[in-house]
């Protein structure tokens, strides 16, 4: 790529692609190396091989992140160079450190030595990746598919490491060998050459001349940035209560405490891995599709949930050496290792997705460099803290408390699980207390959308997404029909997008499937369809899926579509909707539309559909004489049926009439198939109607009005219309429906 493209304040669509494509591959061995040199295989080998104590290891790693404050002397320079420099240099020392590694021997690794070079390593990805990295892919991304983004990125270098992790327990034995961590240093430096090769082509949004500053305006810059960045407010307050959730030493616990072989230890980091990375496919759709305080509230239940199954996990015989020597016992306890490291993998990948979302949310992207850098520089010294209080907790408390056991041993308790269940589940209802009161990204979604979305198969959802986009136009129609039966929030983004599409058939079919989502945000979106002149072809289609919502916004558009400039089809969906909102303000729209002469008999049909929702039978004479007037048979059917609703009378015989061929012979089929007591009671209506005797049915009426209360007010305007009628009509034959079906008095 053109370096001087990629040098302007904006990137194009293209350009944001290309570096994303770039990143996701520059990444992909990123974790693997981590994981190797300052994760938990690097605590595995300077456990078996080099013989430091958990406290020695954990006051290596402890110390180690204080190196990222040289980040602040740099901002500056590294601001006006250029952030892909930083990552340029920085990899090149990162590679010289594993090469170091790879040559000198464990036997000649002496703690300073040891220590110095982690330091340097550290210190390098602090300057290189750690500084630069987030604020890079802040300008290749947007706010719309910034969580699928990072996502895929993590997922695609999780199934990475997941492949590397599941090697490594049939590589490894009881403990890690020199020449196998060798072999894996190897692979450490084949993913530090893969993230300079493709990092360098990732494009840069470059600051302007202004931004350009001096190393004493760079500092100023920094304590603005300091005083007023809203990421160093509650976002940063959530990660400090999230710190106490979790163990960092984890897999020397399980060593020290449980006694979990190095074989065992390596098949649980393997299952959190593989946690991680199914549930990517995901966290991603979700972070986008609902934002970050829904998600993060629901993973934190979920965590919560899942710390109890660490009490089923009992410690293993000190002797064990392989899953051969397991017993029933303990089997079950490792059964449950795996099955709590997939749940605390997928979770832990959830909350990163939903962390991050929230630090993207809360910085100002020209003072993404300073904001970022001073969050991670905090973070970075709580960490360490973390660390210091891991290895102190495992090496003096846990070791000295002893272990309990509860239901006949069915439970374990010891020093790590009581901190965790006591003092990181209050800071995980901490955080949720604080992520409660953030504004959401997208605010129309809550918690319970959260879980509904847990209920979709991702890759059912992956497979669907695919389909918005193909050639063939059933193949669109089918997708969205599938969203329209998994209409959860997860599908409200891709069916948005696909009111663009130029075919009428599928955006018909996509409107009723916002219909089916029960959204505000797409009952937002075809509001603005409504609004828009150059959707007139679907315009009656968003109104009534506007009502299908109760989208209460929508209201006075709706009353604008009722206006006889409108299309008839409009006017009688919109109709229809206003009915369904069920504001009593559309009631004189309605009523003059069902006065004015002329007027099309769908839009009147809709219009007394509408004004029964409304008010019921308040208009009733004018709801009757209209019903009178309809000539075309499918609006009288449909109408009568909303009455009959009204009247709480059972509509079979209407159903009927689709066999019947009229509604009089569908009242008369209904009749014939009750009871011969049934019918014997109501011989009188019925041979009235059966006659179609006008006269004998006025009177019938009349005497059955006149023995109601003066509330019933529906009756007595079907009655007064009924009286009116010169000729069997529809109103006759609603008349004789309620006689026939009333409620005895």
């Amino acid at each position: 790529m053109n370096s001087n493209a990629s040098d302007t304040l904006l990137l194009t669509s293209a350009e944001r692609l290309r570096g994303q494509a770039c990143a996701l591959r520059a990444n992909l061995l990123t974790n693997v190396t981590q994981t190797i040199l300052i994760g938990s295989l690097m605590m595995l080998f300077a456990s078996d091989v080099l013989g430091y104590s958990p406290q020695k290891i954990a006051s290596v790693l402890a110390c180690v992140p204080l190196l990222s404050l040289l980040r602040f002397a740099l901002l500056g320079p590294i601001r006006r160079a250029g952030l892909r420099k930083a990552l340029n240099a920085t990899s090149l020392v990162r590679m010289t450190v594993i090469a170091v590694l790879l040559v000198v021997p464990a036997s000649r690794m002496s703690l300073p030595l040891y220590m110095g070079l982690l330091m340097i390593y550290v210190g390098a990805f602090h300057l290189g990746p750690g500084m630069v990295w987030q604020p890079l892919l802040r300008g290749i991304t947007e706010a719309r598919d910034r969580g699928r983004f990072f996502a895929r990125q993590r997922f695609w270098f999780t199934m990475v490491t997941s492949t590397v992790m599941l090697a490594v327990p049939w590589l490894v034995g009881e403990r890690i060998s020199e020449l196998q961590y060798k072999a894996l240093l190897l692979l450490a430096l084949t993913g530090s050459i893969n993230f300079f090769w493709w990092s360098r082509r990732i494009p840069e949004v470059r600051p302007s001349a202004s931004d350009t500053s001096t190393s004493g305006g760079s500092w100023r810059r920094l304590a603005g940035v300091v005083r007023g960045s809203k990421l160093l407010r509650k976002p940063l307050l959530i990660q400090f209560l999230l710190f106490p959730a979790a163990f960092p030493v984890y897999v020397l616990y399980l060593k020290q405490i449980l006694h979990v072989p190095t074989q065992m230890a390596s098949a649980y980091l393997t299952s959190v891995t593989i946690g991680m990375a199914l549930s990517f496919l995901l966290w991603g759709r979700i972070a986008d599709a609902l934002g970050f305080r829904p998600m993060l509230l629901g993973l934190l239940v979920l965590n919560i949930a899942a710390l109890p199954l660490q009490l089923l996990i009992r410690p293993l015989p000190a002797q064990i050496s392989g899953w051969g020597g397991l017993d029933a016992t303990g089997a079950l306890s490792m059964g449950v290792l795996l099955l709590y490291g997939l749940a605390s993998g997928a979770l832990g990948a959830g909350t990163g997705i939903a962390t991050t979302s929230i630090e993207h949310h809360h910085v100002d992207p020209e003072d993404a460099l300073e904001a970022m850098n001073m969050y991670q520089l905090i973070n970075m010294g709580m960490a360490s803290a973390q660390m210091a209080f891991a290895g102190f907790w495992l090496g003096k408390v846990a070791s000295a408390t002893g272990e309990h056991y509860f239901l006949g041993g069915l439970l374990h308790l010891d020093g790590v699980k009581g901190y965790l269940l006591f003092c990181g589940a209050p800071a995980m209802v901490a955080a949720m207390a604080v992520v409660a009161t953030l504004p959401n990204a997208r605010p129309h979604f809550g918690l319970s959308d959260f879980f509904s979305c847990l209920t979709t198969t991702a890759l059912r959802q992956i497979k669907a997404e695919r389909r918005v986009r193909d050639e063939d136009e059933e193949t669109r129609v089918a997708a969205a029909e599938w969203f329209s039966q998994h209409a959860g929030p997860l599908a409200i983004d891709p069916l948005m997008d696909m009111l663009q599409d130029p075919s009428y058939d599928v955006r018909v079919a996509v409107i009723r499937a916002l219909a089916r989502t029960g959204s505000p945000l797409a009952g937002a979106r075809l509001r603005e369809l409504l609004q828009n002149g150059q959707s007139q072809s679907v315009a009656d289609h968003a109104a009534w899926a506007l009502g299908e919502l109760r989208y209460q916004p929508a209201f006075t558009d709706l009353l604008s579509a009722l206006a006889p400039s409108q299309p008839h089809r409009v006017r009688a969906m919109a109709a229809r909707a206003l009915g369904k909102l069920g504001d009593l303000r559309a009631v004189p729209q309605l009523v003059i539309t069902l006065q004015t002469a002329g007027e099309d008999e769908h839009v009147l049909a809709s219009a007394c559909r509408g004004l029964i929702r409304l008010q019921g039978t308040g208009h009733g004479e004018l709801l009757f004489t209209t019903l009178a007037s309809l000539t075309d048979r499918e609006e009288r059917f449909e109408l009568m049926e909303a009455l009959c609703g009204h009247f709480g009378l059972s509509n079979e015989w209407l159903l009927r009439f689709a066999r019947a061929g009229a509604m009089r012979q569908g009242l008369e089929e209904f009749v014939s198939h009750q009871p011969a007591r049934w019918q014997s009671a109501r011989a009188e209506v019925a041979t009235a109607c059966k006659d179609r005797n006008l006269a004998a049915l006025q009177r019938l009426m009349t005497s059955a009005v006149a023995g109601l209360p003066e509330a019933r007010t529906a009756e007595r305007a079907l009655n007064t219309v009924l009286q009116r009628a010169e000729r069997w009509n529809a109103v006759s034959i609603m008349a004789a429906a309620w006689l026939l079906l009333r409620e005895p008095s």
